[in-house]
C-alpha cells in the first residue's frame, strides 16, 4: 500500500511544482541578434509606411493642383478666343465707319448742290438797278420781275388772293416777297 500511496504523492509534488512556477518563459537579458534585427525591420517598414502615406497625399494634392491649372489653362483659351472675336467686330465697325463717313460726304456734297446759294452782292446791286430800270420799261410790253425760289413762289400764290381781294377793298397793299 505504501507504493500506491508513493506515487500518488509523486503526482501531487510534482502538480504543486507545476503551479508554482511561472508560465512564461524567463527571458534573458542579453538580446539576441535575431531580435534586434527584427526590431529594427519593424521600424523601418512603419517609416516606410509613413513616408508612402505622405507621398500619396502629396500625389493627391498634386492631382487637385493638376486639375485646376487645366480648368484655368481653358478658361484663358475662352478668353483668347472671345477677345480675338472682339477685335474682328471692332475692325468690322471701323470699315462700316469710314464707309457711313464717305457716304454721309458724299451725301452732303448733293445736299449742297441743291441747297439754295446765296447771291453775292455784286450780283445783288445789279438786280436792284435792272428793276429800277425796268419801271421805265412798263408801257413798252416788256415785263421784267424777280425771281423767286420754289418755296416762296409756292407762297405767293397762297397769299394772291388776299392781296386782290385787299385791293379790291381799296386798301393800299404791297407784296415784298413772301409777306403782305
Amino acid at each position: 500500500m505504501g507504493d500506491k500511496n508513493a506515487s500518488k504523492r509523486g503526482a501531487q509534488s510534482l502538480n504543486n511544482s507545476l503551479s508554482n512556477t511561472p508560465n512564461k518563459p524567463v527571458r534573458s537579458k542579453i538580446p539576441k541578434p535575431n531580435d534586434f534585427k527584427e526590431g529594427k525591420k519593424e521600424e523601418n517598414s512603419t517609416e516606410i509606411e509613413a513616408m508612402f502615406q505622405h507621398i500619396m497625399d502629396k500625389l493627391g494634392k498634386l492631382d487637385v493642383i493638376d486639375s485646376r491649372v487645366q480648368s484655368v489653362e481653358h478658361e484663358l483659351k475662352e478668353m483668347k478666343k472671345s477677345l480675338d472675336f472682339v477685335h474682328e467686330e471692332v475692325e468690322d465697325l471701323k470699315k462700316e465707319n469710314a464707309k457711313l463717313k464717305k457716304s454721309d460726304g458724299a451725301q452732303e456734297r448733293l445736299a449742297m448742290r441743291e441747297k439754295q446759294r446765296p447771291r453775292s452782292r455784286k450780283l445783288q446791286g445789279d438786280k436792284v438797278r435792272v428793276l429800277a430800270i425796268a419801271k421805265k420799261l412798263k408801257d413798252t410790253g416788256i415785263a421784267i420781275s424777280e425771281q423767286f425760289p420754289e418755296e416762296i413762289v409756292n407762297i405767293r400764290k397762297k397769299l394772291m388772293p388776299v392781296f386782290k381781294k385787299a385791293r379790291a377793298e381799296g386798301k393800299k397793299v404791297k407784296m415784298v416777297r413772301e409777306k403782305l
